[in-house]
């Protein structure tokens, strides 16, 4: 079933709250996630090939040719690593810079934040140590591995004209290096087919041909990549009327409209509630919703099933204590077994109750760390004992 209007629902039965049984008038006067998506499916420019032979299963470019493509990741968590691999990239130029019949190739793009701006794509190609040209073009208004991916379909593009046998092609997105590969339907696929297709009739030429894929940190300030990284953020192309869209752009930018939403409807009193525990995240800034890493209580609570559990009680302030009790079960005592407080609150409980070790947890100022910190010393906190 489909949420909407008729023209983009391919046929599909709609939905009883459809966008299909609202009249033109009643679309023009509501607002939200639902609405912009339908505005931003009309602005899609991008088209798909599910049938392309690129994408022929069992005859795909990493079916037929796996041993002539190769990708180096970099851990990026760890700084000896990190080094290590920096090391391999000099030594790898080093080697390269000897050999004609190698092109070290490198990427970069740049998304400009302005929407009336368009995405920038770079390419360096380097040989024999030397930088022999450049290749640079506005990537429409799309997402950064998007504009990531064209760089590199400029890259392999001009990089398989040539007559060389090595292509050492070097970015910081190597998501984007494998998703280059990928024939399969999605954002930027028109790219993807177009590197497939030549690097297949690459790899045909020559038995020795081969690709390279390698990450390289963007806050590394890698030498060669600063260079494009500084071509490309130093361009700026307006975006014009009508500019071309991708696919992950609009996805992106309905997801943003969704949140944007859901974050205003959560900061009102009504929908929150009046109970509702703000935790402050690093930034010293109340927490707000998000789908992304579990999302920003999560992220830090973790997966321990009654930890969650007792944190879930504490912040919507339904837990088993006194000013729980004394709302729902008024008959019941309400004082906190330390005796110093006639009704058991959570404020009480975070800021002075004898119970647990004192901890200058007060609401206002309460962060999640230490929200987090303080359950994990007091395993009674906020517990039902009779389930735990």
């Amino acid at each position: 079933m489909s949420l909407l209007s008729a023209r983009n629902s391919k046929g599909t039965h709609p939905h009883p709250q459809s966008l299909a049984f609202l009249n033109d008038t009643q679309c023009a006067y509501l607002k939200g996630p639902l609405l912009d998506t339908e505005a931003s499916l009309l602005n899609l420019t991008e088209r798909f090939n599910p049938l392309d032979a690129e994408a022929t299963p069992g005859c795909s470019l990493l079916d037929s040719f796996s041993n002539h493509i190769s990708f180096h990741p970099c851990n990026h968590s760890s700084l000896n690593d990190r080094n290590t691999h920096l090391k391999s990239l000099d030594c790898l130029c080093l080697e390269a810079s000897s050999s004609s019949s190698t092109l070290v190739v490198v990427t970069n793009a740049s998304v400009i934040p302005p929407r009336n701006m368009q995405a920038i794509s770079a390419t360096h190609f380097w040989r024999l140590g030397y930088q022999v040209s450049s290749s640079k073009a506005p990537a429409s208004q799309t997402t950064a591995p998007d504009a990531e991916l064209f760089a590199i379909r400029l890259g392999v593009s001009k990089a398989t004209s040539m007559d060389i046998e090595c292509i050492i092609l070097i970015n910081d997105s190597l998501g984007s290096a494998r998703r280059s590969v990928d024939p399969s339907v999605h954002s930027g696929q028109a790219h993807s087919l177009a590197v497939c297709s030549a690097l297949r009739s690459f790899f045909c030429s020559g038995s020795s041909h081969r690709i390279e894929f390698w990450d390289c940190p963007s806050n590394a300030e890698w030498s060669l990549h600063q260079i494009v990284h500084n071509d490309v953020t130093n361009t700026r192309v307006a975006a014009g009327l009508h500019p071309a869209t991708s696919l992950d752009a609009l996805r992106s930018k309905s997801v943003l409209s969704c949140l944007d939403t859901w974050r205003t409807a959560f900061n009102h009193p009504m929908v929150q509630g009046h109970h509702f525990l703000t935790l402050r995240g690093k930034n010293h800034k109340p927490l707000q919703p998000s789908y992304s890493k579990d999302g920003s209580w999560l992220t830090h609570i973790g997966q321990l099933v009654t930890l969650c559990a007792r944190a879930t009680r504490a912040i919507l302030n339904h837990a088993s204590i006194g000013e729980y009790r004394q709302c729902f079960s008024p008959a019941e005592c309400t004082q906190c077994l330390c005796g110093h407080c006639q009704v058991e609150t959570r404020r009480h409980i975070f800021a002075n109750c004898s119970r647990f070790a004192y901890s200058p947890l007060i609401d206002p100022s309460l962060s999640i760390e230490d929200f987090v910190d303080f359950l994990k010393e007091h395993l009674s906190a906020f517990a039902f004992f009779s389930q735990e």
